[in-house]
């Protein structure tokens, strides 16, 4: 469903926590349900909307923080439309983020993310080690480092470009081929910029 910003966080506790949040909209206890089922193994929350509660007025005000317990995280799906998502601390295998983001922050994951989004997009990497994986039809999206952040970049799919910079400026590629990290594009007739930005 739709929200301003969703949070999703592991923590050392040992329940799912889902937090609903809005500094303008009022009815949000009785206008909003989280069901949590647990089905084979997989965990699977869902934010329903109740009394006619469009999701306009959701992507204006709503935050959803998900803070799940460390010893339960494998995979991880979310769908969502949100103008900014958060992933931090999740060490697993693979993270797949599908919907329609404008702006996601990676901090301290250990991962194989893939988002699927074709809105043109800024990611925000914090901090990460893994893959991040990028999958975007006819998008032109930022994705921000850390000075330090040692990665490979990788082009597939159809008429993809990559391009670098550093604090503003265009440069030649400084994708190290050695790094463990890796930064792929994928889809059809995208861009993606690997930006150092001055802090």
């Amino acid at each position: 469903g739709g929200a301003y910003k969703v949070d999703l966080k592991a923590y050392n506790g040992e329940k799912i926590v889902v937090e609903l949040f809005s500094n303008v909209y009022k009815n949000i206890q009785s206008d909003y349900k989280v069901k949590i089922d647990d089905i084979r193994h997989n965990i699977d929350i869902e934010l329903a909307r109740l009394n006619g509660v469009s999701e306009a007025i959701a992507k204006e005000s709503l935050v959803v923080n998900i803070n799940i317990p460390t010893q339960y995280i494998g995979g991880v799906e979310i769908s969502v439309n949100s103008g900014t998502l958060t992933v931090t601390d999740i060490e697993n295998e693979n993270i797949e983020i599908n919907g329609k983001i404008s702006e996601v922050a990676l901090k301290g994951n250990k991962s194989e993310i893939e988002i699927d989004s074709n809105l043109d997009m800024q990611i925000n990497v914090i901090s990460h080690e893994g893959a991040v994986e990028i999958n975007q039809l006819s998008a032109t999206s930022r994705l921000i480092i850390p000075e330090n952040f040692c990665f490979r970049s990788a082009k597939k799919g159809i008429a993809n470009t990559i391009y670098y910079e550093k604090y503003g400026k265009k440069v030649e590629s400084f994708s190290n081929d050695e790094s463990d990290n890796y930064i792929e594009l994928n889809g059809i007739k995208s861009e993606l910029v690997i930006a150092i930005d001055e802090a």
